[in-house]
């Protein structure tokens, strides 16, 4: 029977795992999300910007 110890901590994720690997998919992960986040907001504004422009010099 193996007797697992006892967890100090309420945070069960991945960033404060005792595997590296884990933390270091975790922080990826993170990482792409907030690029992905970034990006949407950046083409939204680019896009809205494009639609203006166009709108002007339309009429």
């Amino acid at each position: 029977m193996v007797k697992h110890k006892k967890e100090t901590y309420g945070y069960k994720g991945w960033l404060i795992s005792d595997s590296f690997i884990k933390r270091v998919l975790a922080i990826t992960g993170y990482y792409l999300v907030g690029q992905i986040l970034k990006s949407l907001v950046l083409v939204g504004v680019w896009m809205l910007f494009l639609l203006l422009s166009w709108l002007l010099l339309a009429y």
